[in-house]
């Protein structure tokens, strides 16, 4: 169809970037032409009308270049934080790239559009590499850094305004991020004082994955009115149970582990002795975490302490990772609390981003 065009050896790529460290690249899905002439009717083109003789117009583009498409060989490979899209267009009007979680829809002029795009962007002009020869890909080469939610999926749309003899141009498709698929196995616990010097201790345990997170996974080991007869030293074996072994999809690069481990003292009134659980008013309310004993007002004891701990995935490489743990709870200090324990088990993921 191209015929009557003069072959390009070199073409320039407009690259825009929206996250480093892209997989293999794969055809973007669902991308559609909008405003693209009938390519039925590439024969019957008519050059742009040959200017009066004296005047200074004289046509933008070599005969036939306006049937060309302004964006070709887009390439689009998801990652699991954004994309990474690949393109050739022609040169003029920087291309304007959007992106959105809603469809887009067209309007009755075939323009399509966003209500209002999430992100809205001319790519960085780049330096060119190569040499075009092909005029109508004359282009340069565009990057950009942007980040995404995880297996979110999302619509983007790629416009070249109109210029000259030239329409507008429009790309639009879709992808998917990938996503993180996060396994916490809990092995085993450990009482290292029970807190109470004549008895075994009274103990239950919380252990909360993500807490006051929109993945948040909250196992509970004994409860208020079924507590665990456990003294110092006792051992008791998690794996293999299935409720301590956990999975988060599209987990974040931030993980936190809580278990919270209390000792219930007293068989009087209750009401109120429990810690209520930790509020978001608090942005560092997983660091303001202390042991606590005494409730002021109440009529029981309940020693209350916590063993935490936090892993930035981002730091551990390669395809496979198993991340073993350890996580004691807090030191007695000044606090008065006894009860002490340490909880191990371990991580495991695959980085979606490595082939």
């Amino acid at each position: 169809m191209f015929s009557g065009l003069k072959d390009a050896s070199v073409i320039t790529c407009c690259s825009l970037l929206l996250l480093a460290g892209s997989t293999a690249e794969v055809r973007a899905q669902g991308a559609e032409r909008v405003n693209r002439p009938q390519r039925d009717r590439i024969d019957s083109v008519t050059p742009p009308t040959k200017p009066k003789e004296g005047t200074d117009v004289k046509p933008s583009y070599p005969t036939g270049d306006l049937m060309r498409p302004g964006i070709r060989d887009l390439r689009l490979s998801p990652t699991s934080n954004g994309a990474t899209l690949t393109f050739n267009a022609r040169p003029g009007p920087e291309p304007l790239v959007e992106i959105d979680k809603n469809a887009p829809s067209a309007d009755s002029h075939k323009h399509v559009s966003f209500n209002s795009a999430a992100v809205r962007f001319n790519p960085v002009m780049m330096k060119n590499k190569s040499t075009p020869t092909d005029t109508a890909y004359a282009g340069g080469s565009y990057q950009t850094n942007i980040k995404l939610e995880q297996g979110a999926l999302y619509y983007y749309i790629i416009t070249l305004a109109a210029r000259g003899s030239y329409p507008e141009y429009q790309l639009t498709g879709s992808f998917t991020t990938l996503g993180r698929t996060l396994r916490v196995t809990f092995t085993r616990i450990k009482i290292l004082d029970d807190s109470d010097n004549e008895s075994n201790g009274d103990l239950f345990f919380y252990f909360d994955v993500n807490p006051s997170e929109p993945s948040q996974i909250r196992i509970p080991l004994g409860d208020e009115n079924a507590t665990l007869d456990w003294e110092s030293g006792h051992v008791e074996r998690l794996q293999g149970k299935r409720a301590f072994t956990q999975v988060i999809k599209n987990a974040p690069d931030r993980l936190r582990l809580l278990v919270t481990g209390y000792d219930k003292d007293s068989d009087a009134e209750i009401f109120g002795c429990l810690l209520a659980a930790p509020g978001e008013e608090d942005p560092l309310w997983f660091e303001h975490l202390r042991p606590k004993r005494v409730y002021p007002g109440t009529t029981c004891e309940k020693e209350v302490n916590y063993a935490k701990g936090e892993f930035d995935l981002s730091k551990y490489p390669g395809k496979y990772v198993n991340i073993p743990f350890t996580i004691t709870s807090m030191p007695i200090g000044s606090h008065g609390v006894t009860l002490t324990f340490d909880v191990s088990g371990y991580i495991e993921f695959t980085n979606p981003d490595i082939p």
